[in-house]
């Protein structure tokens, strides 16, 4: 997979082009594996690319002439289907089919093009008679790709620290807005990041630099879908719809690894590629500390009913305190507090053979997930803000008044400002998660981390699927309803195994016995086998705070020996004094530390002058 940057400038040496093309290049490395570079320098600036050998052609294309380039991140899809929509074919041979279409689609309609394209993507257009230089995604905007304006240019890359190499980030500061939307729900929101002036791309958006003015648009939105009547909905049409998405991004030639979880998800995305009879492999990996393992060996038997073998890889001990977890970390801008996403430890376990990796990103969710939310907007908002608060007394404690109170003063504030930008209806909630939550804090795990070392794909944000998907009244799909309903009349055999999804089980009777190997008997007892499906809610065994201080307490400790706790944002006195009893077995710090911990951990690997990374020893398998 791609990883896209560049720039355009009213004031930049010639010779200084190639050198800040290549010091966004080489920041977007992660290990010593072997990738290709390309490069395109054009007057004021230029566009690159890095991209694994899987597919192994560039998705770098320009004219013949040299006067216009396009790089893309992602692909476009029905692009070899005659002359199309957009009444354009792909160039002349200089880059991968789908960047060639996006250029000539590009030359031919300009910017008016975008509406018209399927895929996932993010891309960067330059324009050498219009002196000008335009990102862009597609129409749902999962791909990652985050920009700066200012300063008399543009600059962007699909990692932020790639644009931090080239502008001063201490210049910028901390968005303490930002830091709220970290610690209190784990992503950021609308266009945010960490630091005040770099911004995510939006869904459907473009940015363009022309002539020393920056503009930028929305060409499309997702969350204005309106509702279709529930005597329309067809779960013939969610399965057909689905197996095109499928359909559609399967390459010939290209092998096909579903990473495949107990849950509904990724078994709908291993039901449509085996009814297209493509050639799959599936890797499951096991929570260890959830029901010992059942997702992993649920995982295998769904695999087993399509005849399909299953590699199972067990969950790996201390993975928090290993150099993997720290590379995931730098590879997501540390923008998402992943010790709370088990989707992390998948990065490690990725192989350039495994060819196109299929992950299920969203469809839980847009398929009617959260299956404890109601179809009523103040219910949903007032649980998401309520589930934030948990933080606020912790980090009031940790920073200066004046810092916490630019942290903490408009949160709930700027959450409504962002629900209300969505119009009303029955499916509002579902729309505000996946704008705001599902984009920022899930998609960068298929689209930036794995990306590192495979080419990811993921049908389920197809617009043809997801539109029609988004459309449907959510109360039709609260609890799974219509998810397993199309299973079941589409992919029966998926449902013969019991499935592990969100916190609930759903299982059939022709199986019980695996239920017993992973549940107390007296669990059991209580349940009502006879109907099917039913669905249990398990609570999770949390850890408190007064239980003894666990391995990631350690390297919590490790990481922050050597800090003096002297930012000018932090209470300095108080955390010594903290740190000091902490360090000595009082728990009552333990959730206080893990917020400083990411304070640090962010500062040191993205903010400070020639610092190193905590000092956390990496642990591989044997």
């Amino acid at each position: 997979m791609a990883k896209i940057c560049g720039f355009i400038s009213d004031d930049v040496r010639p010779e200084a082009v190639d050198v800040t093309l290549q010091a966004m290049l080489g920041t977007m490395k992660h290990d010593d594996r072997e990738h290709r570079e390309f490069c395109f320098p054009f007057a004021g600036g230029g566009l690159a690319i890095l991209q694994s050998n899987v597919l192994g052609i560039s998705n770098l294309a320009w004219t013949t002439d040299r006067a216009r380039c396009v790089a893309l991140s992602g692909q476009i899809v029905d692009h070899d289907r005659g002359d199309g929509e957009l009444g354009v074919r792909r160039g002349d041979g200089t880059g991968r089919p789908d960047s060639e279409f996006l250029l000539a689609a590009l030359e031919k309609h300009g910017l008016d093009a975008l509406p018209g394209l399927k895929g996932e993507f993010a891309a960067a257009y330059y324009d050498g008679p219009g002196r000008s230089l335009t990102i862009a995604t597609d129409a749902q905007g999962f791909y990652p790709l985050y920009y700066y304006a200012g300063r008399g240019g543009l600059w962007f890359a699909s990692e932020v620290k790639a644009i931090l190499q080239v502008i001063e980030p201490w210049e910028q500061g901390q968005d303490w807005e930002a830091w709220a939307d970290f610690f209190y729900i784990g992503h950021m929101m609308g266009q945010r990041t960490l630091v005040r002036g770099i911004s995510m791309l939006d869904s459907g958006q473009w940015v363009r630099f022309r002539q020393g003015a920056v503009t930028s648009q929305k060409y499309h939105d997702f969350t204005q879908v309106g509702l279709i009547d529930p005597t329309e909905v067809s779960t013939e049409k969610i399965a057909s719809l689905f197996t095109q998405a499928v359909a559609r991004r399967v390459r010939k030639g290209i092998p096909n690894t579903v990473l495949l979880s107990g849950g509904f998800d990724s078994r709908f995305t291993l039901g449509a590629l085996a009814s297209l009879g493509a050639e799959i492999r599936a890797v499951s990996m096991a929570h260890d500390d959830e029901h010992r393992g059942l997702d992993g060996a649920l995982a295998q038997r769904a695999a087993a009913l399509l005849g399909i073998e299953c590699e199972l890889r067990p969950s790996r001990s201390g993975y928090y305190a290993s150099g993997d977890w720290l590379n995931v970390y730098h590879i997501l801008d540390g923008m998402v507090p992943n010790r709370n996403l088990f989707i992390s430890q998948v990065y490690p376990e990725l192989r350039t053979d495994m060819g196109m990796v299929w992950d299920s990103l969203a469809l839980d969710l847009s398929f009617g997930g959260y299956h404890g939310y109601s179809t009523n907007d103040e219910v949903n908002l007032s649980r998401f803000i309520a589930e934030a608060s948990t933080q606020r007394d912790i980090l009031k404690s940790v920073l200066q008044p004046e810092i916490f109170a630019a942290l903490d003063a408009r949160f709930e504030e700027r959450i409504r400002a962002e629900f209300e930008k969505i119009p009303e209806s029955e499916s509002r909630f579902i729309l505000f998660l996946l704008q705001n939550r599902v984009r920022r804090r899930t998609a960068v795990n298929p689209y930036q981390a794995y990306a590192s070392q495979v080419e990811a794909v993921t049908p389920t944000v197809d617009a043809d699927f997801l539109g029609y998907l988004l459309s449907i009244p959510n109360g039709m799909k609260l609890g799974h309803k219509l998810y397993i309903q199309t299973l079941k009349e589409h992919f029966p055999k998926l449902l013969k195994t019991p499935v592990c999804s969100a916190g609930e089980i759903f299982f059939a009777m022709s199986d019980p016995g695996l239920i017993a190997r992973h549940f107390d008997w007296k669990f059991l007892a209580k349940t009502q086998l006879a109907k099917y499906p039913v669905a249990y809610r398990f609570a999770r065994k949390f850890q408190t705070d007064n239980s003894p201080l666990s391995e990631n307490d350690l390297v919590t400790q490790k990481a922050l020996k050597d800090a003096d706790f002297d930012r000018p944002f932090y209470r300095s006195a108080a955390l010594r004094e903290a740190f000091a009893k902490y360090c000595q077995g009082a728990t009552e710090h333990r959730r206080l530390f893990l917020s400083v911990y990411y304070l640090e951990l962010w500062h040191r690997m993205f903010f400070d002058r020639n610092s190193s990374q905590l000092d956390v020893a990496p642990t591989r398998p044997a």
